[in-house]
């Protein structure tokens, strides 16, 4: 099996021939900021999610199996998304 290596401050591997300096580390910064806040986010509205009773649930249309399915996805695709999100901000 390979495993691919990443280098998230690398720019030549996200299609940028800049060199590295600060705003790279600004970016790569902004970036993992990005991603915990997203993480943290989705983790608390997902047990906010998890707390709700049968009748509030039922309000949204949901029913405990959706809620439970919803609560334990994987965050990882919501921290994906806001870190490329902030990386590519200007």
């Amino acid at each position: 099996m390979r495993i691919f290596h990443v280098n998230l401050l690398d720019h030549a591997a996200l299609g940028d021939a800049r060199p590295l300096g600060v705003r790279t580390a600004r970016r790569a910064f902004a970036a993992l900021v990005a991603a915990l806040a997203a993480w943290n986010g989705a983790a608390t509205e997902r047990r906010q999610l998890l707390s709700l009773t049968g009748r509030d649930l039922k309000d949204l249309g949901l029913s405990r199996v959706d809620a439970v399915r919803e609560a334990t996805r994987p965050l990882w695709p919501t921290i994906r998304d806001a870190a490329v999100a902030a990386w590519r901000a200007p």
